[in-house]
């Protein structure tokens, strides 16, 4: 991907480049990075869970805010409902404006969106690998 990026005159910035081990300095180098980055590629697959990690959330989050473009990847755009039911269970029919709940009673997104609403309905979601994000926020030009 690094070469990739170098190849379309992109220079990649990693989060995990930073040597530090200090969670302000990591927190203070990857605020540093979104704010010097022209656009993000996001991992929006599921970390830990039913859903995207909540580091890459916050970054996607901030990017926004400072006008970033973004991009996000997820290997499958398996609904958010489906997924959650896969991982945790059935779902309860509900009443309210969430339509489905979790065996715990809070309420599922039933929007057949990959990620939660405020990601899903806010950047592109594509499904395959960073490659697949490269390509689309290049307009497809990646070869």
């Amino acid at each position: 991907m690094i070469q990739l990026c170098e190849q379309h005159g992109i220079t990649p910035l990693l989060p995990c480049d930073c040597q530090e081990t200090s969670p302000d300095v990591i927190r203070a180098n990857n605020l540093s990075m979104l704010a010097s980055a022209s656009a993000i590629i996001a991992n929006l697959n599921p970390f830990r869970g039913t859903e995207v990690d909540t580091g890459t959330a916050f970054e996607i989050g901030y990017a926004c805010a400072l006008g970033k473009p973004a991009v996000g990847f997820v290997s499958d755009l398996e609904p958010m409902e489906t997924r959650v039911e896969r991982l945790c269970g059935p779902l309860i029919e509900s009443t309210d404006s969430f339509q489905k709940r979790d065996r715990d009673g809070f309420g599922v997104e039933s929007f057949s969106l990959p990620t939660n609403l405020m990601i899903a309905a806010g950047i592109p979601i594509v499904a395959g690998s960073e490659i697949h994000a490269l390509q689309a926020l290049l307009g497809g030009h990646v070869s």
